[in-house]
């Protein structure tokens, strides 16, 4: 609960499993195997989900670039934002602001 905390707290920064170990006082292959005991994921997919979830709140807000958003998520460049994002949601960052956007026109002018 500790590092998922942590991690949630930290989102943009740069964590690894090391700091995480000495933030909450435990061995890091400890910490490795119960969160992903405890999370079926490992810290590292856990924490680039985290990311996606937020990156997607924001691809559907057009005052954010892309590359911007992918700063403000902890991503340190636009390849592995676009990387990440496409394995974890099927599609690119482009595409979901696309859809997101039309989503919201639509949903505005038919409600």
């Amino acid at each position: 609960n500790k590092a998922v905390r942590l991690l949630n707290l930290n989102i943009a920064k740069n964590i690894t499993t090391d700091f995480l170990a000495d933030k909450i006082g435990i061995n890091k292959s400890y910490l490795q195997r119960i969160f992903k005991e405890n999370t079926g994921k490992t810290i590292i997919s856990y924490l680039n989900e985290l990311r996606i979830k937020q990156a997607k709140k924001l691809l559907a807000n057009k005052n954010f670039s892309v590359i911007d958003v992918a700063f403000e998520v902890g991503f340190n460049n636009r390849q592995n934002f676009a990387v990440a994002f496409k394995k974890y949601t099927g599609i690119t960052p482009t595409e979901y602001r696309r859809k997101a956007l039309k989503k919201e026109y639509t949903t505005y002018w038919s409600a």
